[in-house]
Protein backbone atom coordinates (compact mmCIF):
# COMPACT_ATOMS: atom_id res chain seq x y z
CA UNK A 1 0.00 0.00 0.00
CA UNK A 2 1.14 3.48 -0.82
CA UNK A 3 2.10 5.61 1.65
CA UNK A 4 1.31 9.37 1.60
CA UNK A 5 2.32 12.61 3.42
CA UNK A 6 1.79 16.01 4.34
CA UNK A 7 4.36 18.60 4.51
CA UNK A 8 2.93 21.49 6.63
CA UNK A 9 5.22 24.77 7.15
CA UNK A 10 3.83 26.83 10.16
CA UNK A 11 4.77 29.55 11.61
CA UNK A 12 2.71 32.05 14.08
CA UNK A 13 -0.72 31.38 12.72
CA UNK A 14 -1.62 28.39 14.78
CA UNK A 15 -5.30 28.49 14.41
CA UNK A 16 -5.06 28.12 11.16
CA UNK A 17 -2.00 25.41 11.45
CA UNK A 18 -4.59 23.18 13.59
CA UNK A 19 -7.48 23.91 11.20
CA UNK A 20 -5.40 22.34 8.14
CA UNK A 21 -4.05 19.58 10.35
CA UNK A 22 -7.92 18.69 11.61
CA UNK A 23 -9.14 19.06 8.37
CA UNK A 24 -6.95 16.26 6.98
CA UNK A 25 -7.50 14.14 10.06
CA UNK A 26 -11.05 14.55 9.91
CA UNK A 27 -11.63 14.47 6.62
CA UNK A 28 -9.24 12.43 4.59
CA UNK A 29 -10.29 8.69 4.59
CA UNK A 30 -7.05 7.25 3.37
CA UNK A 31 -5.29 5.57 6.67
CA UNK A 32 -1.64 5.12 5.07
CA UNK A 33 -1.05 8.90 5.73
CA UNK A 34 1.30 11.10 7.95
CA UNK A 35 1.43 14.35 8.82
CA UNK A 36 4.34 16.27 8.89
CA UNK A 37 4.74 19.92 10.30
CA UNK A 38 7.28 22.15 10.47
CA UNK A 39 7.30 24.86 12.99
CA UNK A 40 10.32 27.42 10.97
CA UNK A 41 11.34 29.03 14.59
CA UNK A 42 7.95 30.80 14.90
CA UNK A 43 8.74 33.22 17.95
CA UNK A 44 5.33 32.84 19.77
CA UNK A 45 6.28 29.28 20.62
CA UNK A 46 3.38 28.39 18.67
CA UNK A 47 5.69 25.02 17.69
CA UNK A 48 5.56 23.85 21.28
CA UNK A 49 1.97 24.47 21.56
CA UNK A 50 1.25 22.10 18.05
CA UNK A 51 4.31 19.67 19.74
CA UNK A 52 2.12 19.23 22.77
CA UNK A 53 -1.64 19.07 21.07
CA UNK A 54 -0.41 16.34 18.59
CA UNK A 55 1.90 14.84 21.34
CA UNK A 56 -0.29 11.41 21.50
CA UNK A 57 -0.99 11.17 17.64
CA UNK A 58 2.00 8.91 16.08
CA UNK A 59 0.73 10.26 12.21
CA UNK A 60 1.42 13.60 13.13
CA UNK A 61 5.38 14.57 13.48
CA UNK A 62 5.96 18.47 14.52
CA UNK A 63 9.79 19.09 13.89
CA UNK A 64 10.48 22.05 15.46
CA UNK A 65 13.26 25.02 13.41
CA UNK A 66 15.54 27.41 16.04
CA UNK A 67 14.91 29.95 12.86
CA UNK A 68 13.24 31.41 10.37
CA UNK A 69 14.53 29.45 7.45
CA UNK A 70 11.82 30.80 4.69
CA UNK A 71 9.36 28.88 2.69
CA UNK A 72 11.49 27.09 0.85
CA UNK A 73 14.56 25.60 2.93
CA UNK A 74 11.81 25.37 5.70
CA UNK A 75 9.58 22.93 3.64
CA UNK A 76 12.55 21.09 2.69
CA UNK A 77 12.89 19.87 6.32
CA UNK A 78 9.72 18.68 6.21
CA UNK A 79 10.18 17.04 2.50
CA UNK A 80 13.26 15.33 3.78
CA UNK A 81 11.76 13.98 6.74
CA UNK A 82 8.94 12.23 4.72
CA UNK A 83 11.59 11.12 2.46
CA UNK A 84 14.46 9.67 4.25
CA UNK A 85 12.54 9.01 7.99
CA UNK A 86 8.88 8.00 6.70
CA UNK A 87 10.12 6.56 3.14
CA UNK A 88 6.75 8.17 1.72
CA UNK A 89 5.82 7.59 -1.99
CA UNK A 90 3.91 10.46 -2.39
CA UNK A 91 4.24 14.04 -0.22
CA UNK A 92 1.69 17.33 -0.44
CA UNK A 93 3.20 20.17 0.31
CA UNK A 94 0.60 22.46 1.29
CA UNK A 95 0.30 25.61 3.19
CA UNK A 96 -0.81 26.12 6.64
CA UNK A 97 -3.49 28.57 5.70
CA UNK A 98 -5.05 25.93 3.46
CA UNK A 99 -8.23 23.17 4.59
CA UNK A 100 -9.00 19.91 2.85
CA UNK A 101 -12.55 18.70 2.96
CA UNK A 102 -12.36 16.03 0.31
CA UNK A 103 -12.46 12.59 1.45
CA UNK A 104 -10.47 10.88 -1.68
CA UNK A 105 -8.27 13.39 -2.26
CA UNK A 106 -4.94 11.04 -1.91
CA UNK A 107 -6.80 8.42 -4.16
CA UNK A 108 -7.46 10.86 -6.77
CA UNK A 109 -4.20 11.30 -6.87
CA UNK A 110 -3.34 7.92 -6.93
CA UNK A 111 -5.73 7.12 -9.67
CA UNK A 112 -4.68 10.26 -11.68
CA UNK A 113 -0.70 8.80 -11.17
CA UNK A 114 -1.76 5.73 -12.45
CA UNK A 115 -3.44 7.32 -15.76
CA UNK A 116 -0.75 9.32 -16.96
CA UNK A 117 2.47 9.45 -14.42
CA UNK A 118 3.61 13.05 -13.22
CA UNK A 119 6.05 15.36 -11.46
CA UNK A 120 4.01 17.47 -9.70
CA UNK A 121 -0.01 17.62 -9.90
CA UNK A 122 -1.28 20.97 -8.69
CA UNK A 123 -4.85 20.55 -7.37
CA UNK A 124 -7.86 23.20 -7.99
CA UNK A 125 -7.24 25.62 -5.34
CA UNK A 126 -10.28 27.67 -4.27
CA UNK A 127 -9.87 31.22 -2.50
CA UNK A 128 -11.80 31.65 0.40
CA UNK A 129 -10.88 35.33 -0.13
CA UNK A 130 -12.49 35.69 -3.72
CA UNK A 131 -13.69 32.20 -4.14
CA UNK A 132 -11.34 32.41 -7.49
CA UNK A 133 -9.20 29.58 -8.87
CA UNK A 134 -5.74 29.72 -7.88
CA UNK A 135 -4.40 27.42 -10.51
CA UNK A 136 -3.35 27.31 -12.92
CA UNK A 137 -0.94 29.92 -12.18
CA UNK A 138 0.46 30.03 -15.41
CA UNK A 139 0.37 28.75 -18.63
CA UNK A 140 4.17 29.41 -20.21
CA UNK A 141 5.60 30.94 -16.57
CA UNK A 142 7.69 34.15 -16.29
CA UNK A 143 10.45 34.67 -18.79
CA UNK A 144 13.59 36.33 -18.84
CA UNK A 145 11.94 39.59 -19.89
CA UNK A 146 9.09 39.15 -17.71
CA UNK A 147 11.47 38.56 -14.35
CA UNK A 148 13.42 41.65 -15.40
CA UNK A 149 10.26 43.81 -15.37
CA UNK A 150 9.43 42.52 -12.33
CA UNK A 151 12.91 43.62 -10.84
CA UNK A 152 12.07 46.97 -12.08
CA UNK A 153 8.93 47.36 -10.56
CA UNK A 154 9.66 45.77 -7.27
CA UNK A 155 12.60 48.20 -6.92
CA UNK A 156 10.55 50.99 -7.86
CA UNK A 157 7.92 50.00 -5.42
CA UNK A 158 10.61 49.32 -2.38
CA UNK A 159 11.89 53.14 -2.90
CA UNK A 160 8.35 54.82 -3.28
CA UNK A 161 7.40 53.21 0.22
CA UNK A 162 9.69 55.47 1.62
CA UNK A 163 7.60 57.93 1.22
CA UNK A 164 4.17 56.18 1.15
CA UNK A 165 3.68 56.34 -2.45
CA UNK A 166 4.03 52.84 -3.21
CA UNK A 167 0.73 51.77 -3.93
CA UNK A 168 -0.11 54.46 -6.05
CA UNK A 169 2.87 53.41 -8.44
CA UNK A 170 1.86 50.08 -8.06
CA UNK A 171 -1.59 51.25 -9.44
CA UNK A 172 -0.30 53.13 -12.20
CA UNK A 173 2.38 50.57 -13.47
CA UNK A 174 -0.59 47.95 -13.24
CA UNK A 175 -3.04 50.02 -14.85
CA UNK A 176 -0.33 50.70 -18.01
CA UNK A 177 0.43 47.18 -18.50
CA UNK A 178 -3.63 46.20 -18.45
CA UNK A 179 -3.65 48.60 -21.49
CA UNK A 180 -0.58 47.43 -23.29
CA UNK A 181 -1.89 43.75 -22.63
CA UNK A 182 -5.28 44.84 -23.94
CA UNK A 183 -3.67 45.75 -26.65
CA UNK A 184 -1.63 42.79 -27.34
CA UNK A 185 -4.52 40.38 -26.92
CA UNK A 186 -6.34 41.86 -29.72
CA UNK A 187 -4.23 40.47 -32.34
CA UNK A 188 -4.20 37.34 -30.78
CA UNK A 189 -4.49 34.66 -32.09
CA UNK A 190 -7.93 32.86 -30.28
CA UNK A 191 -6.62 29.20 -30.23
CA UNK A 192 -3.75 29.87 -28.24
CA UNK A 193 -3.49 28.22 -25.17
CA UNK A 194 -5.33 29.68 -21.80
CA UNK A 195 -5.85 29.22 -18.59
CA UNK A 196 -8.54 26.80 -17.72
CA UNK A 197 -9.23 25.77 -14.38
CA UNK A 198 -12.17 23.46 -15.68
CA UNK A 199 -9.71 21.38 -17.80
CA UNK A 200 -6.99 19.30 -16.94
CA UNK A 201 -3.82 20.72 -18.40
CA UNK A 202 -0.14 18.94 -18.53
CA UNK A 203 2.70 20.99 -18.48
CA UNK A 204 2.02 24.31 -16.71
CA UNK A 205 2.94 26.29 -13.85
CA UNK A 206 1.57 25.52 -10.70
CA UNK A 207 0.61 27.64 -7.13
CA UNK A 208 2.58 27.29 -4.80
CA UNK A 209 0.27 26.75 -1.92
CA UNK A 210 -0.48 23.05 -2.51
CA UNK A 211 2.18 20.67 -4.37
CA UNK A 212 2.08 17.05 -4.78
CA UNK A 213 5.26 15.34 -5.46
CA UNK A 214 5.29 11.75 -6.75
CA UNK A 215 7.76 9.35 -6.83
CA UNK A 216 9.20 10.49 -9.83
CA UNK A 217 10.52 13.87 -8.01
CA UNK A 218 10.90 12.42 -5.18
CA UNK A 219 13.91 9.93 -6.15
CA UNK A 220 15.53 12.73 -8.06
CA UNK A 221 15.42 15.89 -5.53
CA UNK A 222 14.99 16.73 -1.93
CA UNK A 223 12.67 19.32 -2.45
CA UNK A 224 12.23 23.05 -3.75
CA UNK A 225 15.12 25.11 -4.48
CA UNK A 226 16.79 26.10 -1.75
CA UNK A 227 17.81 29.35 -2.74
CA UNK A 228 14.98 32.21 -2.03
CA UNK A 229 13.82 33.04 1.37
CA UNK A 230 10.55 33.47 0.27
CA UNK A 231 8.56 34.27 -3.51
CA UNK A 232 9.20 32.63 -6.80
CA UNK A 233 9.46 29.17 -5.21
CA UNK A 234 6.80 28.04 -8.06
CA UNK A 235 8.47 29.72 -11.16
CA UNK A 236 12.00 28.20 -10.33
CA UNK A 237 10.53 25.02 -10.04
CA UNK A 238 8.15 25.04 -13.20
CA UNK A 239 11.71 26.33 -15.30
CA UNK A 240 13.64 23.72 -14.07
CA UNK A 241 11.01 20.91 -14.42
CA UNK A 242 11.04 22.04 -17.95
CA UNK A 243 14.63 22.01 -18.26
CA UNK A 244 14.54 18.48 -17.07
CA UNK A 245 11.54 17.38 -18.97
CA UNK A 246 9.52 16.36 -15.95
CA UNK A 247 5.69 16.66 -16.34
CA UNK A 248 3.40 19.12 -14.51
CA UNK A 249 0.22 19.26 -14.53
CA UNK A 250 -3.14 20.49 -12.95
CA UNK A 251 -6.30 18.40 -12.19
CA UNK A 252 -9.16 20.01 -10.57
CA UNK A 253 -10.96 16.48 -9.58
CA UNK A 254 -8.72 17.30 -6.40
CA UNK A 255 -10.04 20.37 -4.36
CA UNK A 256 -8.40 22.14 -1.75
CA UNK A 257 -9.16 25.71 0.16
CA UNK A 258 -6.88 28.66 0.95
CA UNK A 259 -6.97 31.16 2.78
CA UNK A 260 -3.96 33.14 1.79
CA UNK A 261 -1.15 34.98 3.37
CA UNK A 262 -2.14 34.00 7.21
CA UNK A 263 1.49 33.89 8.09
CA UNK A 264 2.75 36.77 6.13
CA UNK A 265 -0.08 39.10 8.13
CA UNK A 266 0.48 37.39 11.03
CA UNK A 267 4.52 38.16 10.63
CA UNK A 268 4.09 42.46 10.55
CA UNK A 269 2.24 45.26 13.13
CA UNK A 270 2.17 47.23 10.18
CA UNK A 271 1.26 46.81 6.30
CA UNK A 272 3.73 49.48 5.20
CA UNK A 273 6.28 46.67 6.78
CA UNK A 274 4.58 43.65 5.23
CA UNK A 275 4.74 45.13 1.84
CA UNK A 276 9.05 46.01 1.96
CA UNK A 277 8.91 43.11 3.27
CA UNK A 278 7.48 41.34 0.02
CA UNK A 279 9.42 43.99 -2.35
CA UNK A 280 12.75 43.29 -1.03
CA UNK A 281 12.41 39.13 -0.95
CA UNK A 282 10.60 39.32 -4.23
CA UNK A 283 14.13 41.44 -5.65
CA UNK A 284 16.13 38.67 -3.98
CA UNK A 285 14.46 35.74 -5.56
CA UNK A 286 13.88 37.31 -8.80
CA UNK A 287 18.24 37.82 -8.55
CA UNK A 288 18.44 33.83 -7.97
CA UNK A 289 15.65 33.24 -10.64
CA UNK A 290 17.45 34.83 -13.41
CA UNK A 291 20.81 33.24 -12.41
CA UNK A 292 18.50 29.75 -12.70
CA UNK A 293 17.98 31.04 -16.21
CA UNK A 294 20.58 31.58 -17.20
CA UNK A 295 22.85 28.22 -16.51
CA UNK A 296 22.39 25.32 -18.14
CA UNK A 297 23.15 22.94 -14.89
CA UNK A 298 19.58 21.97 -13.37
CA UNK A 299 21.32 20.37 -10.04
CA UNK A 300 19.69 21.58 -7.21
Amino acid sequence: MRHFSFVILHYQAVEDTIECIESILNHIRYEEKDLVVVDNGSPDGSGKILAERYEGNEHVHILLQRENMGFARGNNVGFQYAKNVLHTDFIAMINNDTVIEQEDFIEGIFAYYEESPFAILGPDIISLVDQGHQNPASVKGMDRKGAKIALVINRICLWTSYIHADEYAFRAIKFLYAVKDKIRRRGKSKTSRKRNPEEVQENIQLHGSALVFSPVFIERHDGLHPGTFMYLEEDILFHLMKKENLKTVYYPKIRIYHKEDSSTKNSFSSSIDRRRFKYRHHIDSLHVYLKIMESKNVEY
